[in-house]
């Protein structure tokens, strides 16, 4: 009788445990799809950079934006809520309205191209920019769990490192013109 509490107590901190590794392996799946986000609209950046004939002619292929469904991380952080530390909490929370952002950005994007015909450049750096500030936020989170603080970098400091380690060398990142902030 007096080993049920004990029992219980470790099957529930076992649960916990597991839910929190659970959370952690789905904000790694967000991150690995946002760096795959990340790359098609680069690439299509440096694209209309190089080949602005083509751009105008409008033979580029044209990344489509896709959804990410974020329902799961949603539904194990209220699991794991009271377990996370307050800066794991409040950026686990910033997540999906980043996605949302991202793709209403690359949405709009994709109208402009395909209605209107008109490649709104500055649309597709802040994809590119806010999917870096995600995914650098993501990374910190996971490698980081319990010593986590957000980061006070804007997204020029940002891009340059996460390009590279998507394997983009700095011509392309020169190239591109993604720190530039102007309208063109």
């Amino acid at each position: 009788m007096i080993l049920i509490p004990l029992v219980e107590k470790r099957k529930s901190q076992f649960h916990r445990e597991q839910t929190t590794d659970l959370i952690f392996m789905e904000l790694s799946d967000l991150q690995s799809e946002l760096s795959g986000h990340v790359e098609s609209y680069f690439e299509y950046l440096l694209k209309i950079r190089q080949e602005p004939e083509l751009a105008a002619s409008g033979e580029i292929p044209i990344p489509t934006p896709k959804s990410i469904n974020i329902d799961v991380l949603n539904e194990l952080y209220k699991q794991v809520a009271l377990d996370l530390t307050r800066e794991q909490r409040l950026a686990i929370k910033r997540f999906p309205n980043r996605v949302e952002v991202i793709f209403q950005t690359a949405q709009d994007s994709y109208d402009s191209i395909i209605n209107k015909k008109i490649h709104c450049i500055q649309s597709i750096k802040n994809t590119i920019k806010l999917s870096c500030i995600t995914i650098h936020d993501l990374n910190s989170l996971y490698e980081c769990r319990e010593r986590y603080m957000e980061s006070n970098l804007n997204s020029n400091q940002l891009v340059e490192p996460i390009l590279k380690s998507l394997g983009y060398t700095q011509q392309d990142i020169d190239v591109s013109r993604i720190e530039e902030t102007q309208f063109d």
